[in-house]
């Protein structure tokens, strides 16, 4: 595999909701001439519609693409606002599962205090102290003991 130059176009999802990278391969004369997805590593903060060198492709893999070095500017300003605008609806679309997923968490732990919530109500509206104190340590008991094997 011989270093390449090539265009990065941002990130895109990808199944199972996974990031990747668009990435379009550069021929001799400048030109894209393989548009490409690889799966997004955490160092890899390029810029939209810059030409990198350094980087090797195979048919399946690339090589490089974290530590390939900066050139100039993709002269396309069409394609460039298409990429973004690409970039854009995938990070949004990352920022929503994220939310989607952290609300599901919370309905969770809503579900599973309920009874405890209704029966601390209870106590609490009985005005008996003694009786709520003795619950909240139970919770906090609860929590703090390890694990059984079977659960």
């Amino acid at each position: 595999m011989k270093p390449q130059q090539y265009v990065f176009q941002g990130l895109r999802v990808g199944v199972g909701y996974k990031k990747i990278v668009a990435i379009g391969v550069l021929d001799d004369e400048g030109k894209i001439t393989n548009n490409r997805l690889f799966a997004w590593v955490k160092d890899m903060n390029k810029a939209i519609g810059r030409i990198y060198t350094g980087a090797s492709f195979d048919e399946k893999h690339a090589q490089g693409l974290g530590t390939a070095k900066m050139g100039e500017r993709w002269s396309n300003q069409a394609d460039i606002a298409e990429w973004e605008a690409l970039d854009f609806a995938a990070k949004a679309e990352f920022a929503a599962v994220r939310m989607e997923a952290d609300a599901r968490k919370d309905g969770t732990i809503d579900q599973a205090m309920r009874n405890l919530r209704v029966r601390y109500s209870e106590l609490r509206g009985r005005g008996d102290r003694y009786a709520c104190d003795a619950l909240e340590r139970a919770v906090l008991s609860a929590l703090r003991r390890n694990l059984r094997s079977d659960e």
